[in-house]
């Protein structure tokens, strides 16, 4: 989705409620969405992703590692990565907590994310919390050659 100006945090979690209806969680019943807010030029855009489970656990994709790979395979040359936001709620539609990244997904976000972009936590009641990349991975390996 591309938009002339930047979406506000009711908008943000609007579109990420009606993004969890597309996650596949038929063996834990939670359910994540993701979006990752980008710019280039004047114009944001908006990427989007879901958890999908598998039978066998280990294969399951998380929201979060799910939207970089929509990102990477979608994004133009000059697009820069400003934020991501993530909501995660259960079946009964009533997990009040506000859950972050995984450490795979935040090593996956750590190759892509500088230290200052932002990571904002939803709960379903709308609660948010930010971070910076650096406050969920103050120690993160950063490869430096080439």
């Amino acid at each position: 989705m591309i938009k002339n100006k930047q979406l506000n945090s009711d908008e943000i979690f609007l579109l990420l409620k009606k993004q969890l209806n597309k996650s596949y969680a038929p063996y834990s019943s939670f359910y994540v969405a993701s979006i990752l807010e980008t710019k280039i030029n004047d114009k944001y855009k908006y990427y989007f992703g879901n958890n999908i489970e598998n039978l066998s656990f280990s294969l399951t994709i998380c929201a979060e590692r799910n939207v970089i790979c929509n990102y990477l395979s979608n994004k133009e040359d000059d697009e820069k990565i400003l934020n991501l936001y993530v909501l995660a709620n259960n079946k009964s539609n009533d997990y009040k907590e506000i859950i972050h990244p995984c450490g795979a997904c935040l090593g996956v976000l750590n190759e892509f994310f500088n230290e200052n972009n932002t990571i904002s936590c939803y709960s379903i009641y709308s609660r948010r919390k930010d971070y910076k990349m650096l406050d969920l991975m103050p120690e993160a390996f950063k490869w430096k050659g080439k």
